[in-house]
Order: structure tokens, then sequence, then C-alpha cells
């Protein structure tokens, strides 16, 4: 799970993440994302587009992003996707 704060705004609160990305498919960790949805950050899942477990759709993630092997590639090399 990757957490990532954005620079302090007026209204937000200052504990905690602004966004939550969990890279898995794993649907034994979809309780800590709801977790982190209700402490009010951004909820948003990963995978590999080719693995065979897919997690489940949920209201409170807000995307979703599937990633293949081209992405990977470049995550070896160290690139930006």
């Amino acid at each position: 799970m990757i957490a990532a704060r954005a620079p302090q705004r007026p209204g937000r609160p200052a504990p905690g993440a602004d966004v939550v990305v969990l890279f898995s498919g794993d649907s034994d960790l979809l309780p800590a994302l709801h977790g982190a949805h209700r402490l009010g950050a951004a909820c948003e899942t990963a995978a590999w587009s080719y693995g065979d477990r897919r997690m489940s759709p949920e209201p409170f993630i807000s995307q979703s992003h599937m990633l293949g092997p081209a992405d990977y590639a470049h995550a070896r090399r160290g690139e930006n996707v």
C-alpha cells in the first residue's frame, strides 16, 4: 500500500494521507483501504493486467489501474510510466 500527502491545504485535515493506492489483487486487504477512506483519503487500486485475481469493485475506490508487461518493463528500468 502506498500513501501520499499533498501540501497542506486550507480546509483539509493535517494528519493522514490524501491518496492511498493498494497494489494487489488480494481482496483480504480491502478492510485496510476502507479504513483509509473513512479517514478521508482518496482510495485507488492497481494490479497487473495479466494476473488471475481481480479486486471486486467497491464504491469508495475512485480509480482502478491495470498495468501490463510494458509497464513492468518501465518500472524495472526505473522509468516513469
